[in-house]
């Protein structure tokens, strides 16, 4: 049984698309972003904007599955991209449960906004509020996984 570890990456979209795009090129494992942020600006850092087709909220409402939403960035990394029509559809805790509980075939599952869940681990930056967090100390807790 895979033990899935969920992230939140909590800090402004152009660093969060900056962090996003590390942890994928740091990370090892199947690894899956999904991205309710109302905004392609990770797409656009990933380099799979041009491949979104569904988005977070069509799998949230249950429009498409997931696999089918999913846009492939490198071999074990994956992104549901996120909507570009915000008022489509008003996504609950549970959607966002139901999900995660579709997804155990992935290590590590990002997510870019709170959601209303408890996460294992909180990435942020730039938050002088809250305290920083090194990638190579969330890159050692992550590697706990496997």
């Amino acid at each position: 049984m895979i033990c899935m570890k969920t992230v939140l990456v909590n800090s402004k979209l152009q660093k969060k698309a900056l962090l996003i795009q590390s942890l994928c090129n740091l990370l090892d494992g199947k690894i899956l972003i999904v991205n309710s942020e109302n905004s392609r600006q990770i797409e656009y850092a990933l380099g799979v904007e041009d491949y979104c087709v569904y988005d977070t909220l069509d799998v949230l409402s249950n429009v498409v599955d997931y696999k089918k939403s999913m846009i492939k960035i490198t071999e074990d990394k994956y992104i549901i991209p996120s909507t570009v029509k915000p008022d489509k559809y008003s996504a609950t805790i549970d959607d966002y449960k139901n999900l995660l509980d579709k997804l155990n075939e992935f290590d590590i599952v990002i997510f870019t906004e709170n959601i209303g869940i408890e996460f294992d681990e909180e990435i942020m930056w730039g938050n002088e509020e809250k305290s920083y967090f090194s990638l190579s100390s969330l890159y050692y807790s992550l590697s706990l996984i496997h």
